[in-house]
Formats: structure tokens, sequence, C-alpha cells
């Protein structure tokens, strides 16, 4: 863009050169009795002079003319709907001791795996609107729930999985009727033991193992292989259905509550109420949610479960998690499996970059596949964001201890850094 008063030294010029032109064709209409090459000259001027009033034009228009807004990177190929795109890349860098050997992984981190995904919305009316979501894992590579200490090589990598389809689905959804959804989606009891407002679940929450639930434990004094179960063996928080192929029915939210309810494919079924609130006079905000669920043909030993969770968030920034399940075992000498989960923690701005999380946590598993097993994991983690840069980086440190009638295991010790950055 040129400047301003470049322009206005145009306007000027132009009106100069108007009045040239009139000159010049006056001058020319006297002069056409005169000598031809003096004829032709002024041809020649009055061109010339003709094509600098159309520059002049030219540029004028530009200095009116919008400026150009580049066009957006996302459309969708029907105009009645809005596409958004999004997603995120979550890595760590880690080093395990099972007490005998140690060995240090580079991994896609199962907390809060790299995954894309594509939302489609549009609005049918002023109370109806309808809408898609399809999400992924981009192929994890080495995930971190998978990762093993080899006694051979010191260094087990896991493979790299293929495309995980978390979400495929499509919703119609009322402001007054609720909202009902058809496809692979979370079952209404996924995530309810998962509440969490610590701002440190990117890399510590009630699912600890899956930051190294490949690990095994080891018989003290036991050397080449471990030889005990591993983490993922003797620990899981019992977090409802996961992802199913359903139909999910949700009520509109009232005072803070909602509840909802979905079938899934093998005829499981749950039912699950959620809570959540900003007490802004108490400066206090709470989120909390209990489920039921059925296994129906799809049980793994277990008929049914129930759990739940509840986070406190402060506005001094201190903060407490809480989450409990159990799970109903048919036909087994086992009791049934209790786990439960506790966190506190505390949230600070030492700096313009963003928020600074740390917690504290402790979880427990109590007879997840032997009678009297008791499992414990303890940890520390911190976490910076980076709000210019949609980015965390985080750090841990965490110790996993068992205990089990005659055996001796040595613990397992994992610590390492890591980052999260969305888009």
């Amino acid at each position: 863009m040129l400047p301003t008063k470049y322009f206005a030294f145009l306007n000027r010029t132009g009106t100069l050169v108007r009045a040239a032109v009139c000159c010049g064709v006056g001058v020319a209409f006297l002069s056409m009795a005169g000598a031809p090459a003096f004829a032709a000259e002024m041809d020649n001027l009055q061109k010339q002079l003709r094509n600098l009033q159309t520059r002049i034009d030219q540029l004028e228009s530009q200095q009116a003319a919008p400026p150009v807004v580049p066009a957006k990177m996302t459309r969708s190929g029907k105009k009645q709907v809005t596409l958004s795109v999004s997603g995120q890349v979550n890595r760590i860098s880690m080093i395990a001791d099972d007490g005998t050997l140690n060995s240090f992984f580079h991994s896609d981190n199962e907390n809060s795996s790299t995954r894309w995904r594509f939302i489609g919305k549009a609005k049918i009316n002023s109370d109806w609107s309808a809408g898609l979501k399809i999400e992924q894992d981009i192929g994890q590579s080495n995930n971190s729930s998978g990762v093993k200490i080899d006694f051979t090589s010191e260094d087990k990598s896991t493979s790299d999985t293929s495309f995980d389809n978390r979400q495929m689905n499509v919703y119609i959804k009322s402001k007054s009727a609720g909202k009902l959804t058809l496809g692979k989606t979370d079952m209404p009891s996924n995530n309810i033991v998962q509440i969490d407002l610590s701002g440190t679940g990117v890399v510590q929450y009630s699912g600890t193992n899956d930051i190294g639930g490949g690990f095994g434990f080891r018989t003290k004094g036991v050397l080449g292989a471990a030889d005990g179960p591993s983490i993922s063996t003797v620990y899981n928080q019992l977090d409802g259905l996961s992802r199913q192929n359903q139909i999910r029915y949700d009520t509109p939210k009232f005072a803070g509550f909602q509840l909802a309810v979905a079938h899934g494919q093998g005829d499981i079924w749950d039912i699950a109420a959620r809570y959540s609130a900003n007490y802004k006079q108490a400066g206090i905000k709470i989120s909390a949610g209990i489920a039921y669920w059925e296994f129906g043909k799809n049980t793994n030993s277990f008929d049914s479960g129930i759990g739940g969770s509840i986070s406190v968030l402060h506005s001094s920034g201190a903060n407490l998690t809480f989450a409990a399940a159990t799970q109903d075992r048919s036909g087994s000498s086992v009791d049934d499996q209790v786990s439960f989960y506790v966190k506190p923690g505390f949230q600070f701005k030492a700096t313009s970059l963003g928020k600074t999380n740390v917690s504290v946590g402790y979880a427990r598993a109590d007879d997840r596949s032997v009678q009297n097993d008791e499992y414990q994991n303890i940890h520390v983690a911190v976490v910076q964001n980076i709000d210019a840069a949609a980015l965390e980086l985080y750090a841990f440190w965490e110790i996993n201890i068992l205990d089990r009638d005659g055996e001796d295991f040595e613990n397992i010790n994992i610590g390492g850094i890591g980052a999260r950055m969305k888009f």
C-alpha cells in the first residue's frame, strides 16, 4: 500500500494531466493545417498522456480497495456446516528402574495421546442443531504404557500402532430436549474417575499405569528378566466402559447437573450423573460425577461396576481431587477389585508465560488379579503452561509398590519430562 501523501500528490498530478490533455487536444486542432511532423509528435504526446492518466486511475482505485483477507485454511464441503480441525502432540522422555535394570524411553504419552479431530456443526433453528465428530489417535509411536525393560538389551520398545478411531459419531441436539448421539463415542461412564482440576492430568492422574504400565515387578535378588506381574496387571483405575459403538442420550444441564444413559455393542449399558459449578463469591470451582455400568455380553470376569470422582479448585490455587471405583467379580475366589486415588495440588503464576501447576498423588488398587494383592503408586508432578504457544512442559517422578502374599518385589521408579502442544 502506498503512503496517503503519495496519493494526494497523484491526485494533484492527475488534475494537471487532465488540463494538459485538454490543451494538447486544442493545440492539435489548431495545428491541423501545420506540418505533418508536428501533428505526429502531438499524437504521440497525447498517447503518452492518456497512458499516464490510466496509470493514475489504477493507483487511485487501489487506495480505495479494501484489504485482501486470506481464505480460511479449513473449509467444509457443505456451506451449511462449520468445520474445525484440532488436536495435539504429546511426547515424553523417561527413565525407569526396576531395582536391577534401568533404561531410557522416548514415547508417546498414553495419559493424553497424540491425536487429531474434525468437528462439524450446523444450526437447524434457534433450538435445534446437529453435528459430527471424528477423532483418531495418530498411530502412536512407542506407547508409554507398553514399553518394557528387557534383560538382554535393557530396552524394549513397543511397536507403533495404526490409527485408532476414538470417535466417529453424529448427533442432533436441542437446548430444551437434550442430545442424541449415534456412533462411536464416550460411554457416559467413560472418564468418570478422571475428573481433575489440578492442571497436572497431562502427566499424572488416576490412570497411573498409562505411563510405565508395561514394566514388570522383579523379585528381590533375581537377575535376568523381571519375574513378577506388570504394573497394568495389578492396577486399573476402573474407568467405566471406555468408548464404544452406541446410542447415547444426554439431558440438558439443570442447575449444574446433567444425566446421560447409553446402550453399546454387546448389550453393555451405563448411566452417569455429572455436576459442575463455579461459586464465584466463595472462590470455589467444583466438578464431580458418578456412574454405574454393566458389561453385558462383553464380560471379562466382571459383571458390573460403580465409580466416581470429585475435584475442587479454590481461587487461591489450592485444589484437591479424589476418585474411587469397584467392579463386581462373579465366579471367582478373588474379591471384588477396589481402587481409589487422591491428589492435592496447587496452581500459581510465577511468570507471564502462564500458570504453574504442582501436585502430589497417591493411587491404590486391591485384588486386581490375585487375592490380597495391594498395589500403590506415589507420584509428584509439575506442569508449566506456555499460553502464547498452547504448550505444556512437564516433569514427574513416581514409585510403584506391590505387596503380594509370599513374594518380595523390588519397587519400580519412573521419572521423566515431556511436552504437549495443542492446535
